[in-house]
């Protein structure tokens, strides 16, 4: 039976930093340092450690045009991570680092009218389509595991946390297994997607456990911040 999480109530301090208004503050000392990163205007808070690398990846949108209304869903902010070391391959292609990414997408009226967060665990769950807490009769554990979940309510959004080992393999191949750890936020009033995202393998899953566990759970939307 898939274990449940216990949130963490943490502490913050934020620096605004360049023109995509990334914030980075530091919290602790020594190794335990950790670093709140941000986007002011979208509200995303996170807090990881001040050794991972961190790069903002959203794509520039300036290209003359009056900005349109987005078709579907459209991401407005994205950034990628990685624990120390970078992302390094194991034998069968796993990585042996947490990868990771923070993403806010903005979706249309018509298309949030009929979106649920089983379709939205779906997009963004490793190599598969599927999603993990309610993966479809003909997908079973030799593909995907469900491990942890937990549904989430919180600041007017809706969502969930699932941890789940995911086969990477091609049909034929020896199993390749990554762990997935995926938080996805919806702001059903405000069109917005939040998704926290880190996979490696599964050695590599619990030996970063605890820290993935204090990222997740730091995770948020505020807009008074």
């Amino acid at each position: 039976m898939p274990r449940t999480f216990t949130p963490r109530s943490l502490g913050r301090r934020a620096l605004l930093v360049g023109s995509l208004a990334l914030l980075v503050g530091l919290v602790g000392c020594g190794e335990s340092q950790y670093q709140y990163v941000a986007n002011r205007s979208l509200g995303s808070f996170v807090r990881m450690p001040t050794r991972w690398e961190v790069l903002d990846v959203t794509a520039s949108q300036g290209d003359g045009r009056v900005t349109a209304l987005p078709s579907g869903i459209q991401s407005v902010w994205k950034l990628a991570f990685s624990s120390v070391g970078g992302a390094a391959d194991d034998e069968k292609g796993l990585p042996t680092e947490v990868t990771g990414r923070v993403e806010v997408y903005q979706i249309s009226d018509y298309y949030r009218e009929q979106y649920s967060i089983s379709a939205l665990r779906s997009t963004q769950t490793v190599s598969v389509s599927v999603d993990p807490v309610y993966p479809p009769d003909e997908v079973g554990s030799e593909t995907i595991e469900l491990s942890a979940y937990k549904k989430l309510s919180r600041d007017g959004l809706t969502g969930s946390r699932s941890v789940a080992n995911i086969n990477t393999a091609e049909d034929g191949e020896d199993p390749a297994w990554v762990t997935q750890d995926l938080t996805v936020l919806f702001d059903q009033d405000g069109g917005k997607i939040y998704v926290l995202s880190m996979y490696c393998s599964g050695s590599c899953y619990l030996k970063y456990q605890k820290t993935i566990d204090t990222v997740a759970t730091s995770f948020a939307v505020r807009h008074d911040a």
